[in-house]
């Protein structure tokens, strides 16, 4: 198991259950999945802190 991290930034877009955040880590995206989503509303502008497992290595 990949050990979790966690970082912070602003939402710059979303798509469905996925969003995208610029911090001072860089760009990435974020997936809550289906059921994650569920009742979380975002917009771009938004500051959020996410916590995950990293993709894997391909």
């Amino acid at each position: 198991m990949k050990e979790l991290q966690t970082a912070t930034g602003t939402v710059w877009a979303v798509f469905g259950h996925r969003f995208a955040v610029e911090g001072p880590q860089g760009r990435f995206l974020a997936d809550l999945g289906p059921e994650g989503a569920k009742g979380l509303t975002l917009t771009p502008g938004d500051t959020v802190t996410v916590t995950g497992s990293p993709p894997r290595s391909r």
